[in-house]
């Protein structure tokens, strides 16, 4: 009965489909819709790092003659084949009708894909095409500065025949993918310090030059050596003992190749590679006790092989010393021709920097019961001297002073508060107000301390054009960062002045601007510099 059941159901549902067939009388309006010719892009193209690929495509639309282009948008999408995540595999890097702006992909092999998207219809036509990205990037500037509660790198690459820096490289971090995981680098967290530096890892290999990149969340490392190139392989914590330990850095102190500093949350950590000695076990050690540091480190870069680092002591308010290829502190300095007891201060520390006049020294600025004093010591491998002991008190707005910095050639004391800059001479006494930037603030007082030549080779007349015009900047410039509090985004400058003897006027060798709210810089050269 079922089945018979099942057979009739059929039969019923064959008629009505043949009905409906024969009532249908085919009464349909069909229109050819827009289609497009895409001509003007290669099928592979070689770009240097970089640099701005001007790629113009030409298109031809068949229902559209008298093209607009306002009534279509535009995608250059590139896919990276190493990573097996689509969300970071693909990336959007351009919205124009033509790739006019810097390629933002690091070194290697890309698919890309040109999109065209009529707005009326959502009709989509594409493009595919390859790209290679080769080359490397000169010596220049890095400049990291904070945009929105994040940290925003930017790059001024240097051109010797004109003395300037042509080519600019804004968001420098977007440029950077890894090119085995596809991973984007990305600066997370606010600024908090960027530094050149030629360092041996067991990931790196031998000689490799690297910038270091810190934020309050992580530190980052490019492989400048390697052509300005990132990897998630060059992670900060494979140069550690400990990540746990030490999972980043506040600061690094180069002094030579593998040779250095840094400090972490108020711990002291030392690099020496042909003692064996790396990042992770603390280095402010005192008979087997950890010291509180002041965070700050004053190094001789002038001495490589002595690794001299002065540091101080808050709860005991004195200097201490790590030397060699120690890692514990010395912790009784020499009282020899003292000016002041270095192992009983009595004061806080405010500020401490280092500066090669007299073969390394150490400037301190401390302060007790609202009176600051400013503490000159020589500070190299064989001696350490308490020499000077100022009551700078009277300087103008010493009490307000952010930012402090020491001249490299004559040993000006150089401060900065609010949007004046001043310089005090440690022998005449004087004090001058060098720049006054209005209602802009400086936020970054700096000397380059890495000298890739001497001053000497530097101002050699017959070197004048070559390393003078380049290294005289990068040894002999005072660097300020400025920035209007109101326009924190685009509004942030660095100037580089040279400072003359005697108190002269300040002369600018070159400024950079358009930038977000500067927390330090750092001249990379080494080994693509001249």
């Amino acid at each position: 009965m079922k089945l018979r059941y099942l057979k009739y159901s059929i039969y019923v549902l064959c008629a009505l489909v043949m009905i409906a067939c024969t009532k249908d009388k085919g009464n349909y309006d069909y229109k050819d819709i827009n289609s497009v010719e895409i001509n003007g892009i290669e099928d592979h193209y070689l770009i240097e790092f970089g640099s701005t690929p001007n790629i113009n495509p030409t298109l031809e639309f068949s229902k559209d003659p008298n093209f607009k282009e306002e009534n279509y948008s535009f995608e250059w999408i590139s896919f990276n084949h190493g990573e097996v995540q689509l969300s970071t595999a693909r990336k959007l890097l351009h919205t124009g009708k033509n790739f006019d702006i810097p390629l933002a992909l690091s070194l290697g092999k890309y698919t890309l894909y040109y999109r065209v998207k009529e707005k009326s219809t959502g009709i989509l036509w594409t493009r595919k095409f390859e790209i290679e990205v080769t080359g490397s990037i000169k010596g220049g500037w890095a400049v990291l500065s904070e945009v929105d509660n994040n940290s925003q790198l930017d790059y001024f690459e240097y051109d010797l025949e004109t003395n300037s820096h042509p080519k600019e490289y804004r968001d420098f971090a977007s440029y950077f993918i890894d090119s085995e995981t596809g991973a984007q680098l990305t600066l997370e967290g606010k600024p908090k310090f960027i530094e050149g530096w030629a360092n041996t890892t067991a990931a790196t290999g031998t000689n490799r030059y690297l910038l270091y990149v810190g934020t309050d969340k992580k530190t980052e490392k490019i492989n400048v050596t390697a052509g300005f190139q990132w990897s998630e392989r060059f992670n900060f914590s494979f140069e550690t003992l400990n990540n746990m330990e030490l999972p980043r850095l506040d600061r690094i102190y180069p002094i030579a190749t593998s040779q250095g500093y840094g400090m972490y949350n108020g711990v002291l950590h030392k690099r020496v590679n042909i003692a064996n000695i790396n990042f992770g076990n603390p280095a402010n050690l005192l008979n087997g006790e950890l010291v509180e540091l002041a965070p700050f480190i004053a190094v001789n870069r002038m001495q490589i092989t002595g690794n001299v680092a002065l540091v101080y002591d808050k709860k005991n308010q004195r200097f201490l010393r790590c030397t060699a290829n120690n890692t514990a502190l010395t912790g009784s300095l020499s009282m020899a021709g003292a000016a002041f007891n270095p192992n009983a201060v009595g004061m806080d520390l405010v500020w401490m920097g280092s500066t090669n006049i007299n073969n390394g020294s150490a400037y301190a600025v401390l302060t007790k019961d609202g009176k600051f004093h400013l503490a000159r010591t020589t500070n190299n491998i064989t001696t350490f001297e308490a020499r000077y002991l100022d009551d700078i008190s009277s300087l103008p707005g010493i009490a307000q002073a952010k930012h402090f910095e020491i001249d490299q050639i004559y040993g000006y004391l150089q401060y900065a508060v609010g949007g004046k800059l001043y310089q005090y001479d440690v022998d005449t006494k004087e004090t001058k107000l060098m720049k006054d930037f209005g209602n802009r603030e400086i936020t970054m007082l700096k000397h380059n301390k890495g000298n890739y030549v001497t001053y000497t080779t530097a101002i050699n007349p017959a070197l004048v054009d070559k390393a003078g015009r380049r290294f005289l900047p990068v040894i002999k410039a005072l660097i300020v960062a400025t920035y209007d509090p109101t326009n924190p985004k685009t509004s942030g400058q660095v100037d580089f002045f040279e400072a003359p003897q005697f108190n002269m006027e300040y002369t600018t060798y070159y400024s950079f601007s358009g930038l977000g709210k500067v927390q330090d810089v750092a001249c990379v050269e080494f080994p693509t510099g001249y």
